[in-house]
């Protein structure tokens, strides 16, 4: 994995929404090794300019752990901010 990577999270439909993020990609990995599927795709969030990504649908598995994906790379911004609530 890229060192500069490593900071790279998958993050959840409801998160998206929250972070006010955009898609900027929808990247397929057609087959890995399970163990590789995290890495290449904070590889590819990384490379594509993303913080963030989603896995969309999982093509296919392993032993019950994806090993094909189709994810959204997304860029977000880093601070969530909650509406005050009106008491």
């Amino acid at each position: 994995m890229l060192p500069e990577a490593r900071f790279i999270s998958p993050i959840s439909e409801v998160g998206v929404q929250q972070l006010n993020c955009t898609l900027i990609e929808t990247f397929t990995l057609e087959d890995s090794h399970p163990n590789n599927v995290d890495p290449a795709l904070k590889n590819q969030t990384y490379l594509s300019g993303g913080n963030r990504y989603r896995i969309a649908t999982v093509l296919t598995e392993r032993r019950g752990r994806p090993t094909g994906v189709v994810a959204d790379i997304y860029v977000c911004s880093s601070a969530h901010q909650v509406k005050p609530t009106v008491m």
